[in-house]
């Protein structure tokens, strides 16, 4: 039986592995499944990872592997049991399976108990020996199946850390760029500040200038009508005007004739000329103006 079968394998996977360009076989599945179930997948290869495996020059390996693997499974159970062996093809979608029956090894019976061994022949009797064997094969192939569900377990955990990974980089570049937006945002917000309160520092410079303007307006009005033909006694507004005058260095009058239209400038020169008119003359010139006192001769 187990020639037989080994020799319906070879055929199945000649045939399989003969097909070429998008009909390649790229993938075997052989799942333990009872009638009416799609049952459980014992081992897959695929041709990514075992390319040499996929080539007719290793069907036998391969056949003896399956045939392995299906003893050992049933192995489990005290019945026959029934296999099924899928391929799948690179881009035409197709599939194509084998489905064979195995029995168990140990088949119960008092009168022929034997154990069947790797190769097909009967052994002797189920002796401890032979039983432990069996018993270390099943316990291989439970440890093979939950390798291979670990490590699916561990793949699918994996590639969603990778996920995450990926994200957490994103959301990362995207916090440091609105981080950026946001300094550069503060940054321009200080500036539209300083910017305002140079401008009101500007006009409120200007308001006292102008309101100081304002007050000597009576005087240069005077002065322009002609009313003044000749400077008077010095008025209090007049002396401080002309304090002022003096007390202003170039540069303090360009700053403050900078900040004045023509006409303003106009009359800031007329109030400080006006200013200027009506201060007393000099002490020197006053005595030279009064008469020379009476020589005692006369």
């Amino acid at each position: 039986m187990t020639d037989d079968l080994r020799a319906k394998l070879l055929a199945f996977l000649a045939a399989e592995f003969s097909r070429k360009d998008h009909r390649q076989c790229i993938r075997l599945e052989l799942s333990h499944a009872q009638v009416g179930y799609r049952g459980d997948v014992l081992r897959t290869w695929d041709r990514a990872e075992t390319p040499d495996l996929f080539e007719l020059k290793s069907t036998e390996e391969l056949a003896s592997e399956i045939v392995k693997l299906a003893r050992d499974e049933a192995d489990n159970f005290p019945t026959r049991q029934r296999f099924v062996l899928r391929t799948e093809q690179y881009l035409a979608g197709g599939r194509a399976k084998h489905t064979f029956m195995m029995e168990p090894e140990y088949s119960g019976d008092d009168e022929t108990q034997a154990i069947i061994g790797a190769s097909g022949e009967v052994s002797a009797a189920p002796t401890v020996a032979n039983v432990l064997a069996m018993q270390m094969r099943h316990n291989e192939r439970m440890m093979q199946m939950n390798a291979q569900t670990f490590q699916g377990s561990l793949q699918a955990a994996l590639r969603q850390n990778q996920m995450l990974v990926d994200e957490n980089m994103q959301l990362r570049k995207e916090r440091a760029e609105m981080m950026k937006e946001l300094e550069e945002s503060r940054s321009q917000k200080d500036q539209r500040e300083l910017a305002a309160l140079a401008q009101v520092a500007s006009d409120n410079r200007k308001d006292k200038a102008i309101g100081k303007l304002l007050q000597l307006a009576p005087v240069v009005a005077a002065k322009i009508a002609g009313k003044d033909g000749m400077p008077g006694a010095p008025t209090p507004l007049s002396i401080l005007v002309s304090e002022l005058a003096k007390s202003l260095s170039a540069q303090q009058f360009n700053r403050i004739a900078s900040a004045l239209t023509t006409e303003q400038k106009i009359l800031l020169g007329e109030a400080i000329k006006t200013a200027k008119a009506s201060e007393p003359p000099p002490e020197e010139s006053k005595e030279s103006a009064s008469p020379a006192p009476a020589s005692n001769n006369s």
